[in-house]
Parts: C-alpha cells; sequence; structure tokens
C-alpha cells in the first residue's frame, strides 16, 4: 500500500463558538432589558413624585380674601310735612321741617279745592280740577350761612354767565318787610324793539329770569342756610273773598 494513501484523513475540527448565535443575543436583550427596566422604574418614579408634587399644589386652597362690609350709613330722619286746620275757617298751615319752611293757603277759592302737592324740593299749591304740576310752587335751595342772597344766587346760576349777560337785581314783585329780600334774575332789554322785555331772549337760566308774572327769589336774613324761588304767575290764590293776600304772602322760615 502506498505511503500516501496510507495516510489517514485529519479528524474534522469543531468550529469556534459564534459570538452571535442565539444564546448570546438573549443574554444582551436581557441585560439590556434590565438596563432599560431600571431606567424606566426610575422615570415612572420621577413622574410620580412630579405628578404627585403638581396635584398638591393645584389642589392647595387658594387663600380667599375676605371683605370686611363696609359700615352703613344712618340717616338722621327728616320730619314729614303736615297740613293742620287753623282758627281761620277755609284756611290751612302746611308746615315742612325738612325744608324749612311753613305757609297758610286756602282750602277753597269759590268752588274751587285747593291742595298741596311736595315733589322733590317743590311745593305746589295747585286748583285740584288741573294737574298740580301747572300750579303755582315755591323751590328750597341750601347755601352757605355766610353767603348773602345775592352772592348765592351768583354762585348757583350765574358760574358761567357774563354779569353783562345776566345779573342779579332787586325784585319789586311782592313787599316783604325786613328780614326778607327778594332778588330776580335780570337782564339787558332792548328798548328800543317791538317786542316786550319779558318776551326777549336772554341768557339767564331757566325758568328763573324776570318776566311778566310774579316770580322772585326770597332770602331770611335770620335764617340763612336757605333761600326760595316762588314762582306765582299771572294770578294769586287769595286766603279769603276780601282779600288780596296770595299764600305766597304768609311763608315763614323755620330753620
Amino acid at each position: 500500500m502506498d505511503d500516501v494513501s496510507a495516510q489517514q484523513s485529519p479528524a474534522p475540527q469543531t468550529p469556534p463558538k459564534n459570538p452571535n448565535t442565539l444564546f448570546t443575543v438573549f443574554k444582551y436583550v436581557t441585560i439590556g432589558t434590565g438596563i432599560l427596566g431600571i431606567g424606566f422604574l426610575i422615570a415612572l418614579g420621577g413622574y410620580l413624585f412630579a405628578t404627585n408634587n403638581r396635584k398638591e399644589i393645584i389642589q392647595a386652597p387658594t387663600p380667599v380674601a375676605v371683605e370686611t362690609p363696609a359700615p352703613v350709613a344712618t340717616q338722621t330722619p327728616v320730619a314729614s310735612a303736615s297740613v293742620e286746620d287753623t282758627n281761620v275757617p277755609n284756611q290751612k298751615r302746611y308746615t315742612n321741617p325738612g325744608l324749612g319752611i311753613s305757609f297758610i293757603f286756602p282750602s277753597k277759592v269759590g268752588q274751587d279745592t285747593i291742595g298741596v302737592k311736595e315733589a322733590g324740593n317743590k311745593i305746589y299749591v295747585y286748583n285740584t280740577k288741573y294737574p298740580y304740576i301747572q300750579g303755582q310752587y315755591v323751590e328750597v335751595f341750601q347755601k352757605s350761612p355766610q353767603d348773602s342772597l345775592t352772592k348765592a344766587l351768583q354762585k348757583q346760576f350765574l358760574t358761567n354767565i357774563s354779569p353783562n349777560d345776566c345779573f342779579v337785581k332787586d325784585s319789586k314783585a311782592a313787599n316783604y318787610s325786613s328780614p326778607y329780600e327778594v332778588k330776580i334774575l335780570g337782564y339787558p332789554v332792548d328798548q328800543n324793539s317791538d317786542i316786550p322785555s319779558f318776551a326777549q331772549p336772554n341768557k339767564c337760566p331757566s325758568p328763573y329770569a324776570e318776566t311778566n308774572g310774579i316770580a322772585y327769589f326770597l332770602g331770611d336774613t335770620n335764617h340763612p342756610k336757605i333761600f326760595l324761588f316762588l314762582s306765582i304767575g299771572q294770578y294769586i290764590f287769595p286766603l279769603d273773598a276780601q282779600s288780596t293776600k296770595g299764600w305766597q304772602n304768609t311763608i315763614e322760615f323755620t330753620n
């Protein structure tokens, strides 16, 4: 036998282990998953911690400011007005302590009944057959006790009006003795005009300007806190059939 043929073939060698086998892959996957799992748990814990803190922040009650109620202003009650009979038939006395005036008026003129109606700072004396707004009235104004009637009228009615256009003047619309004083708001009149003076245009505030009817401001130096405006018009309510004296001539200041 030939020596060459007699030689035996070498035994097959076992191949080296491949590092990429399924076992290796599983091992690394397991390790990686463990690392990721730990990281996931850490992240989840952080998230839950943050969320819990956020809930505490959101759910924390917000302090509510409690407002102290403002004190209620106490108003001094004002005595109500009254109408009383006098000792003279057909005459009544009206008294208003709140406004500070009193006067006598006829309860009837002929067959007509005369009434009294209060509306704010005005007191109407009127024929009850017609709306009270069509009647005569007295309007009560407050003023500084230190101001004269003229000064009070300038302050309240003529502040933005030139004294050349409207001014305070004495009035002879009614006869009153001291301590009363009577004023009216006058204005320049064109004597050459065919228009009557009372109908000429003027810049005095309405309805306080001088007219051809009975209207004037009345003050009492013994009661300097108020003054009055009386709008009487073209007629009077006489106190009795023999009198030419109207209710406006009986006014008394009480405050």
